[in-house]
């Protein structure tokens, strides 16, 4: 990690990807970001930070967050998201709720998704089309 924190690396098979060029503006804004959380900070040795792909699985990108990264809404943020999706850089493993009994009744649970390495088989015949909800243990990145 350089001065200037943690960095996300695009990759020219991204990038020249059918996938990567099917995208938006706005997915690809949003698919930068999950791809930024997916790096846990770890501090250790006095103040060395390392980082770690801890949460490849388990990625939330709320619609706070989003209002306050880009004043993004939550139709522009559903969209880029099912894009992520279609396209196969992103996949739901499970859906948001709301708590309505116990202790935490009325707490809102987001959404939480995973990186997928589906788009490399993006317009070919293996392509599998998005999956809406996967197990963490089968989904996201292999």
């Amino acid at each position: 990690m350089g001065k200037y924190g943690h960095c996300v690396v695009l990759y020219d098979e991204i990038i020249d990807s059918k996938a990567w060029k099917s995208l938006s503006g706005t997915a690809i804004k949003v698919l930068i970001q999950f791809m930024r959380m997916r790096y846990k900070k770890i501090e250790k040795a006095g103040k060395k930070k390392y980082c770690t792909e801890d949460n490849v699985n388990s990625l939330v990108l709320t619609q706070k967050k989003a209002e306050e990264l880009w004043n993004m809404d939550r139709r522009t943020l559903t969209k880029a998201i099912r894009e992520l999706i279609d396209y196969g850089f992103v996949d739901l493993v499970s859906h948001g709720f709301l708590r309505l009994k116990g202790a935490a009744a009325g707490q809102k649970q987001p959404n939480v998704y995973s990186l997928s390495d589906r788009w490399k088989d993006y317009a070919t015949p293996k392509y599998r089309t998005g999956e809406y909800v996967v197990s963490p243990t089968k989904g996201g990145r292999k």
